[in-house]
């Protein structure tokens, strides 16, 4: 019989696989690792064996008061379809960014990877998280556009990227309320059919983006995780197993480590969920590279909407 390895055993081959060190760093080319935050983060450095305990330690830990919400999210960017509309792609964007900016990043090289009757079927609805007080970071408190608030900086100067943050699970769930508004009006503008929407998140947006879409009554077209991962706080259930899900992470990922998005992403596949998983060697926390927009155009083929 055949003697099967144990998931620290597993963890190590993976990585090993994809070059990462002991230390958490590529052991192939410099450093493309990058915060998507405004905030300057000093480098760090990770232990990928020792922090594999701990990857969920300081997640939901402590009990705190739910911070401030506005009545509304900001106005969306929203990019009309050319030809007749057959599908709409909600997008959220990263810790400190926007939806107008992250459409200029995504767009032109997905429009290069797409016939101009694809690319022009499909409404994109780029969101725009509201401005909030970022508590990590001490007083005073800066503002950024965040879906929601975080307690803790692990994966910032603390240098610990491989714990999950401990983040205001009360303003995740009035986004995700939101989303789910925009869902359902998306899905209203075809037909009611929320088979025809899908959603795509990147960092924190990705985060956000899974919760939404777990949460929601229907299932969505798909959903597509960029250098994210799943929080503790979003339910899996199993009924909704059927979702196609499309992940990618960069090995290098020194913000959201690679490992501990690996080790979240396993409780869908405990649920039966079928993942399309895609980890890039000698990439960090860095978006919309070649590898990822391929991934994404393979996404929206697979879940029919070009």
């Amino acid at each position: 019989m055949l003697e099967m390895p144990s998931g620290r055993d597993l963890l190590r081959r993976i990585t090993t696989g994809l070059g990462i060190t002991n230390d958490g760093e590529s052991a192939h080319a410099p450093k493309l690792a990058r915060r998507s935050s405004a905030v300057a983060m000093k480098s760090r450095k990770m232990n990928v064996e020792d922090g594999l305990s701990s990857a969920f330690a300081g997640s939901l830990s402590v009990t705190r008061p739910t911070g401030p919400n506005p009545r509304a999210l900001p106005p969306p960017h929203i990019i009309a379809p050319t030809r007749q509309h057959t599908a709409t792609v909600v997008v959220l964007h990263g810790f400190t960014c926007n939806g107008h900016d992250f459409a200029d990043e995504l767009l032109p090289p997905l429009r290069s990877r797409l016939s101009r009757d694809e690319f022009g079927s499909l409404r994109f609805v780029f969101l725009t998280a509201p401005m909030r007080e970022v508590s990590c970071y001490g007083d005073p408190k800066p503002e950024h556009h965040a879906w929601h608030d975080y307690w803790t900086d692990h994966g910032g100067d603390e240098g610990r990227p491989d714990i999950e943050e401990d983040i205001d699970s009360g303003q995740l769930d009035w986004t995700r309320q939101q989303v789910h508004a925009i869902m359902d009006a998306e899905a209203a503008l075809l037909g009611g059919d929320m088979g025809r929407v899908a959603l795509v998140g990147q960092s924190q947006g990705s985060c956000t983006a899974t919760h939404c879409a777990l949460t929601h009554p229907q299932q969505p077209a798909g959903l597509f995780c960029s250098i994210g991962m799943l929080y503790t706080h979003t339910p899996v259930p199993p009924e909704r197993n059927g979702l196609q899900i499309f992940t990618f992470n960069g090995a290098a990922d020194d913000c959201i480590a690679c490992c501990l998005s690996l080790r979240s992403y396993a409780r869908l596949l405990d649920a039966g969920y079928q993942l399309r998983m895609h980890v890039q060697p000698d990439v960090g926390h860095q978006g919309c590279t070649d590898e990822e927009v391929d991934l994404l155009v393979e996404a929206l083929g697979c879940w029919g909407l070009v």
